[in-house]
């Protein structure tokens, strides 16, 4: 994370005070005001209140696990001194210390917000007559929100005032849950417009009418979590007049429970974002768990907090002496990254050659990698192999990823970080490494962290230690350029590519070594495999076979020395495989491979099928080296090659080729239905779906599946389409089977695609707009089967906008998902415009 945001300077600090407190040299973070004959208990002994969320079938155990009793022990455990009170509004709710309320989720939540601000000014004078503190999860940030807005807005029924100083929420839906809208929401209490699940569906008449309070008398914090499903982060902290909102990031297992659960325990090392403008500037910040950031805002008294003085500014330099002069010199190259500011990026650092490069989108984490395109920098292995580059002469590790560098030569520290010294690597990811730095020693490292932040030194414990897979001492091999590695031991490098050429020198071990060109020679059989490839190694003027190269059969990327083409990534499999002189099994043999062998393909094509080994293929591959035809069912891979071009140019994306003359198209998946057409020859087709139907023996195969073709509005048999029998990629027409254009599409009866909508007088359209002509109208309630959904003409009804529409095939219309029991996108229900082929709304 960047650690140069303006977060009023105590967030950067907290982690290293917490850490010092707790073994008793730090002075209090927040020295609390005792009570006295002067005036009532404040800071952290003033009474706090714990109020739960929304519960679907019972209420809470407060002092359970799952729920308050970790918090409880925490701010006991963290020095809060006043009463903590856990508050009860459900009937169901249990071991809770008062009791505001009682009910289920048919109450409303501005009623339970009424009951809260009495009870709190009912029962302040017993609790010391000062100020209160309110905790609340989730729909509890909601009571408080209408308890403190009610009555400071003097509305009816309220009480004249409420002494609450300090509130704190944890993941509550401010701007609304889409959740609320679900049928797991709506069926788990009465559905009544008045329930708490509807209160909080985003745009409610609640939600727009609660006041959003001035923030004078009563200091609001709002913390949310990315991770979080139930409430997304940007509702959880959608408050304006927080100050602090906290948005933590994601990969931190922080869901919506987790924001309150004994998980918060861990006290240093989590990352989020910070606000202190209402939203509209944020910083990235290390920072303390969530349960730690909501111990230390409840506890602030208006205009008397006082954050402590921020650390010293981390030094990127070895702190001890490094393990060697390469070390020492690895470290100063990563820190003269860090002083230079440099980005991380996703990707960046893996080009040709070390050095930082433009980086990608990173697919799991789009939103913080979206300007890595746009920035030179470094991923965490870039980094270090740019640094261990710079540090011995020449790329030592090569191309590798964090995983790829924790399995090079060194010594292998273990977990223990006590092992740890200057210019050792540290890597993260127990069951699948996925990051590494560069120790500097004192606990600190530099790395390359993560998108939207540049170099830095942190602490070794900010990561997740429960996740360290270990260090390593590397030890740079060899005195080539690195940009490949050997694997095993003992590894012979020959003066010439046979196994009959003199040994010039033997790796005991793995080893980064430079391959600048390969060829095919001898063949060699070894480790199970067999291959005849062989790598030249410049540094060595020899040769070792590419079974011991780190990589595939052929290395991508590397020349050929003799200047062959092809791409010879493949590998046929079995034994006495022919080549033949055409895609014919009934063609000249030109030669046979007696087992497992690397080839180079330059592309393939549809030709003769072939039976063999218990498979049907019709794709043949063709060897430039032999100028002759193999069939795929021999090649290692697909059926069609990924990556291979068409010999004769192939088909366009989302297209397929039919073959052969005079072929058929039926006006059903039979050859005794009508003849809606014949292709003449072979032609690019759109394929809509596919079903299994009548069997069909021609060309020497036999296959039930057809396929439809939506510009024909017609079938053909699979045997006259190139590809596999039943087509990879394309759908099953009968899935569900609303859509199958055999059928015209279902009907209402059975349980595949069967919902349920709600409410009376529903209209079914003719398109999915509101202003198509009506086709009929359902009195009340109504089991209806959906075919697919496509998002079309908003709607906003009942409370809810969504632009999301449902097929009825029984009906041949169109309903708003608005009414269709289920979320505002049905799960498990098909996109009509994939394929757009079948879309109903496009069909004639």
């Amino acid at each position: 994370m960047n650690k140069n945001g303006n977060r009023r300077g105590w967030a950067r600090a907290l982690g290293l005070w917490l850490a010092a407190a707790l073994l008793g040299l730090a002075a209090p973070l927040l020295a609390p005001t005792a009570a006295s004959a002067d005036g009532p208990p404040t800071g952290n002994e003033k009474p706090v209140l714990l109020l739960h969320g929304y519960e679907l079938f019972s209420g809470p155990d407060c002092g359970a696990q799952d729920m308050w009793g970790p918090a409880i022990d925490l701010f006991h455990q963290w020095g809060w001194k006043g009463q903590i009170h856990t508050m009860a509004y459900y009937t169901s709710d249990t071991n809770c210390t008062d009791r505001f309320a009682s009910g289920d989720g048919t109450q409303s939540i501005n009623d339970l917000g009424r009951q809260l601000a009495w009870y709190i000014y009912n029962h302040d004078a017993a609790w010391g007559g000062g100020q209160v503190a309110v905790v609340a999860h989730s729909m509890g940030g909601l009571i408080i929100r209408d308890a403190i807005g009610g009555t400071r807005t003097h509305r009816s029924g309220y009480p004249p005032s409420i002494p609450v100083d300090n509130v704190v929420t944890l993941g509550t839906p401010h701007q609304g849950t889409l959740w609320a809208t679900s049928q797991e929401c709506r069926v788990s209490h009465a559905a009544s417009w008045s329930n708490e699940c509807f209160q909080m569906i985003p745009g409610s008449d609640f939600l727009n009418g609660l006041p959003v309070d001035s923030g004078e008398d009563t200091k609001w914090a709002a913390i949310g979590a990315v991770e979080d499903g139930v409430v997304g982060g940007d509702s959880a902290v959608g408050l304006s007049v927080a100050s602090p909102q906290i948005r933590f990031d994601d990969k931190q297992n922080l869901g919506h429970s987790e924001l309150h659960d004994g998980g918060n325990s861990r006290t240093s090392g989590w990352t989020a974002q910070f606000s202190y403008d209402g939203g509209r500037t944020w910083n990235d910040q290390y920072t303390g768990s969530p349960l730690l950031e909501a111990f230390l805002m409840a506890q602030r008294d208006p205009g008397k907090f006082t954050p402590p003085p921020p650390p010293p500014p981390n030094d990127c330099s070895a702190h001890g002496t490094p393990t060697s002069a390469a070390a020492g010199a690895a470290i100063a190259a990563a820190c003269s990254q860090e002083k230079a500011g440099t980005w991380y990026t996703w990707g960046g650092g893996h080009g040709s050659a070390p050095g930082p490069t433009y980086g990608m989108v990173d697919a799991t984490d789009p939103v913080r990698s979206k300007n890595d395109p746009y920035r030179i920098g470094f991923d965490c292995s870039g980094l270090v192999r740019w640094a261990w580059s710079q540090a011995v002469g020449y790329d030592v590790m090569g191309d590798s990823t964090a995983a790829g560098i924790f399995s090079m030569p060194g010594q292998r520290l273990g977990t223990d970080t006590s092992a740890l010294q200057p210019g050792d690597l540290v890597f993260w990811g127990v069951s699948n490494v996925h990051h590494v730095a560069v120790y500097l020693g004192a606990g600190k490292i530099v790395e390359a962290r993560e998108s939207d932040t540049h170099v830095m030194v942190s602490d070794l414990t900010s990561h997740d230690m429960s996740d360290y897979a270990g260090g390593l001492r590397f030890a740079a091999g060899g005195t080539g350029g690195g940009n490949h590695m050997t694997w095993g031991s003992n590894v012979n490098v020959r003066s010439t590519p046979s196994v009959g050429g003199s040994v010039v020198v033997s790796f005991p071990g793995p080893t980064p070594i430079t391959v600048d060109c390969q060829k095919h020679a001898e063949s060699v059989t070894a480790e199970g495999v067999t291959n005849d490839v062989w790598a030249h190694l410049s540094d060595y003027n020899g040769w070792v076979s590419n079974i011991y190269i780190k990589g595939g059969y052929w290395l991508d990327g590397v020349p050929d020395c003799g200047g062959s083409g092809g791409s010879g990534e493949h590998s046929t499999w079995g034994t006495s495989v022919n080549v033949r002189s055409q895609p014919s099994a009934s063609a000249s043999v030109l030669t046979s491979f007696a087992g497992p062998t690397a080839i180079h393909i330059d592309c393939q094509k549809h030709a003769e099928s072939v039976t063999a080994a218990g498979v049907t293929n019709d794709a043949w591959a063709h060897l430039p080296d032999v100028n002759g035809w193999v069939s795929n069912i021999f090649v290692k891979g697909a059926a069609w090659l990924d990556g291979v071009p068409d010999c004769g140019g192939g088909t366009s994306a989302g297209s397929y080729s039919s073959w052969g003359t005079f072929v058929n198209l039926h006006a059903h998946p039979s050859a005794g239905s009508d003849v809606k057409a014949t292709l003449a020859g072979p032609t690019t087709v759109k394929i809509g779906c596919q079903k299994h139907a009548e069997s069909v023996t021609a060309e020497g195969i036999t296959n039930d599946a057809w396929s439809y073709l939506p510009d024909y509005k017609a079938w053909v048999s699979n045997i006259y389409i190139k590809g596999a029998a039943w087509l990879d990629g394309i759908m099953d027409c009968t899935k569900p089977p609303a859509l199958d254009p055999d059928t015209g599409g279902g009907t209402s009866t059975g349980t595949d695609g069967q919902w349920s909508t709600w409410g009376t007088n529903v209209n079914l359209h003719s398109h999915p707009r509101t202003d198509s002509s009506t086709v009929t109208t359902l009195a009340g309630p109504t089991t209806v089967q959906i075919g697919c959904q496509k998002h079309a003409g908003a709607v906003t009804a009942e409370g809810v906008s969504n632009d999301a529409w449902s097929y009825l095939p029984a009906y041949k219309a169109w309903v708003s998902n608005i009414y269709v029991k289920g979320g505002a996108w049905l799960d498990g229900v098909i996109d009509c415009t994939v394929p757009p082929a079948l879309d109903p709304e496009t069909q004639t």
